[in-house]
């Protein structure tokens, strides 16, 4: 005999209670008496009756699904694939389904939420121009949160590190090493707008310490052309002021200015000390680079979890910054330059 699947309407009958007792107790309604409750139980279990998720969700008006909201990336690599994969594996144990959206403009994305397709969004690693599609969601009060900086202090919400204070914290101990005369090297335009929290915190020490960093030995990237050019770097060392610390806003761009060094014959740290910003494994390779670690991982949950929390039992939304840890890792790609200018080191500590 051909088995059929027990619908909610077969429970009801065989529990003598009406279809939408047998919701209400699903949904732990405190109006159904324990009695009742018991015996739906009872019934659930001698059947084995799985409630349909389209119908829990068309009771209880939720979705349990979540929109991912990736913008115009084609592809997705290294810290934003950690992101991602925290994001996953987050919303899988806790039940809820996702929706990948890329490319969407906000009218779509207001479309979606107010069509009940998703209950709110996880906005990963916006660049600086999401900041119109992120006042958008706000003025439609649309539950969102980004998995990284985003506009000014408190403007948006987001889960990230203090990257001005891991920056400034970078600053200091190279300080500390005796390190005067440095130069940078970062991405600017399409970018995550934490770059340019990791530089604002380098100058903010800096200028504490009366150092200034000549316009020329700043190397902007566009994100369209990312070569660094080998001349550049030979300047920086050999020079009549030579740097003495290459300051690069990511592990990305450090290892390439450590592989065009080792190229011109340029040794790190004897000659000159470099530094990244990250941690990333698969980008280091091993390589011993000194750097600011942070868990791009466990910003991917920690975004699901503040947006289940909103979303399950109402809590609000805070405009938090600087919420997650980071740690100064130190490796040997940073050197001491020795102990001259002893009274200028310590004024700047």
């Amino acid at each position: 005999m051909k088995k059929t699947r027990l619908t909610i309407n077969d429970i009801a009958k065989l529990a003598n209670v009406s279809r939408s007792t047998v919701s209400r107790a699903l949904n732990n309604n405190p109006e159904v008496s324990k009695e009742t409750k018991e015996r739906i139980q009872a019934v659930i279990e001698q059947y084995h009756y799985h409630p349909s998720t389209y119908a829990r969700r068309m009771v209880t008006k939720s979705c349990d699904t979540i929109g991912l909201y990736i913008g115009e990336r084609l592809k997705v690599h290294h810290a934003s694939a950690q992101v991602l994969q925290g994001v996953i594996e987050k919303s899988t144990s806790e039940n809820f389904d996702i929706i990948i959206c890329g490319g969407k403009t906000e009218e779509q994305l207001v479309e979606m939420y107010q069509g009940g397709q998703v209950e709110g969004f996880i906005v990963l690693n916006p660049h600086a121009n999401a900041r119109h599609q992120l006042s958008v969601l706000e003025q439609n009060s649309i539950p969102y949160i980004c998995t990284a900086e985003c506009g000014t202090e408190g403007e948006f919400y987001c889960v990230d590190i203090d990257n001005e204070k891991a920056s400034y914290d970078m600053m200091e101990y190279l300080l500390s090493l005796g390190h005067r005369k440095f130069a940078f090297v970062f991405e600017v335009g399409d970018t995550v707008e934490s770059i340019s929290y990791r530089f604002k915190g380098c100058k903010k020490k800096l200028a504490q310490c009366g150092i200034h960093v000549p316009e020329d030995h700043i190397l902007r990237l566009d994100i369209s052309n990312r070569k660094i050019p080998a001349e550049i770097l030979q300047g920086w060392v050999s020079g009549p002021s030579p740097v003495t610390a290459i300051i690069a806003l990511t592990d990305d761009l450090a290892m390439r200015v450590v592989d065009i060094l080792e190229k011109l014959r340029i040794r790190v740290p004897e000659d000159v000390s470099v530094v990244g910003f990250d941690d990333l494994t698969e980008i280091l390779e091993g390589y011993p680079m000194t750097t600011i670690r942070q868990d791009f991982y466990q910003k991917g949950v920690v975004a699901c979890e503040k947006m289940f929390d909103f979303i399950r039992n109402k809590t609000s939304l805070k405009k938090e910054w600087g919420i997650l840890p980071y740690e100064l890792i130190i490796r040997e790609s940073a050197g001491r330059i020795g102990s001259e200018n002893k009274d200028e080191k310590e004024e700047c500590l």
